[in-house]
């Protein structure tokens, strides 16, 4: 009897916690990647990762993901997307290099890595530019 009330009391538990996540806001400056995407233009966070993968880092409609640091969720969609929620397509990860730094971002390193033969995943690191003091 106890060993069903304990598992009853674990069971119930889980289901009141996972009752009380509640979505990231979207606000004008809060980062809302939740299931529709991340826009460059909401971004506040000082170092971000762009993740390519395609054949190479010149081809076309280069699959781009973005790291802010953000808790990862197999459901959320970490792609770029416009001010319509609609997926970006990069022809290369330069393209996503330049759009990112029409939003304030340069580039600091960049790594490959090959899962398979052929196969590549590129990482950009960005950081928000600094503002000059006049």
């Amino acid at each position: 009897m106890s060993k069903t009330f304990l598992i009853g009391l674990f069971l119930m538990f889980g289901i009141t916690t996972y009752g009380q996540i509640k979505p990231i806001s979207s606000s004008n400056n809060e980062i809302n990647p939740i299931r529709n995407g991340i826009r460059a233009d909401r971004l506040n966070a000082e170092y971000i990762e762009i993740v390519g993968s395609g054949q190479s880092s010149f081809s076309v409609n280069a699959s781009i993901k973005v790291d802010y640091g953000q808790t990862r969720n197999p459901k959320d969609n970490n792609e770029l997307v416009d001010e319509n929620g609609q997926i970006i397509k990069f022809n290369s990860m330069a393209d996503a290099l330049n759009y990112m730094y029409r939003y304030g971002y340069e580039f600091i390193s960049a790594y490959p890595i090959t899962e398979n033969p052929g196969e590549h995943i590129y990482h950009y690191i960005l950081r928000k530019k600094k503002k000059e003091l006049n």
